[in-house]
């Protein structure tokens, strides 16, 4: 066990957030971040109701997303960090892809 400020009730938030990912991605590849977050009701006040404007909604969606890819990413580095003996570690590691960043319109490639 490492020294470590990660307590039990993040470590099973990242650990289930993950489980919940891999489920409904094994039934839908193409299952949306936010939906995730929705059914897991990580942050009920980005939950989308039917009273949500269309720009409520994307910006809703967008910090669901923001959430569950944070989550995620503790999680799959949890995960590769225990499986080498090292626990709890939500640092960075070298198995875990990372995504590369869209570059915005009008930037240099």
């Amino acid at each position: 066990m490492q020294n470590s400020k990660l307590t039990s009730v993040s470590l099973n938030l990242y650990l289930d957030v993950y489980e919940c990912w891999s489920e409904i991605q094994a039934a839908d590849p193409e299952v949306r971040l936010y939906d995730v977050g929705e059914r897991m009701r990580l942050n009920p006040r980005l939950v989308v109701t039917r009273a949500d404007f269309n720009s409520e909604v994307r910006d809703k969606h967008l910090q669901m997303s923001l959430m569950v890819t944070e989550y995620l990413g503790k999680a799959k580095n949890l995960i590769a960090h225990a499986s080498e003996g090292v626990f709890p570690c939500t640092d960075p590691h070298e198995w875990v892809a990372r995504a590369a960043r869209s570059r915005k319109a009008g930037e240099p490639g």
